[in-house]
């Protein structure tokens, strides 16, 4: 029993997920690029599929989920670097950046309304003019999120 847990009041914050990268990917100069992402730390309901690179709204789950997406590229160098939270192939949210300094990365953090069956996925583009790496670890590389209640 949690502390503090009053019966019939509030409630859980799930499903749960925090989705992450366990090695370095080489992201090709202007492309678009699904992140592999292959380790779930956190998964409540079983929503991942590491073959596809991405967590599932399970049966019944749908609604308004706060969620995250976050990346950092190795390296120094100078390019415009771009994170997308996509949902059953569509970019649903972006942010842009510009690299220009050791390790620089993109976040997003939305709230976003989910069906039971969508599925989430993070891309990523750089214009560097040749392969840069995104620093696959627990730290460096996430797609996290719950539903809110």
């Amino acid at each position: 029993t949690r502390a503090n847990f009053v019966s019939g009041i509030g409630g859980t914050n799930t499903p749960a997920f925090y989705l992450t990268k366990t090695s370095n990917q080489s992201i090709s100069t202007n492309t678009h690029t699904i992140i592999q992402l292959n380790s779930a730390v956190i998964d409540t309901d079983s929503g991942f599929d590491s073959s596809n690179y991405r967590w599932t709204v399970p049966s019944g789950e749908g609604g308004t989920y706060f969620v995250t997406w976050r990346y950092i590229f190795s390296g120094t160098w100078d390019a415009r670097i771009i994170a997308y939270l996509n949902v059953n192939g569509s970019d649903v949210r972006g942010m842009q950046s510009h690299h220009g300094r050791v390790d620089g990365g993109v976040a997003i953090t939305t709230i976003i309304a989910l069906s039971a069956g969508d599925h989430l996925k993070g891309a990523v583009y750089q214009d560097n003019g040749s392969t840069r790496d995104i620093v696959g670890a627990t730290t460096w590389c996430e797609l996290a999120g719950f539903k809110l209640i």
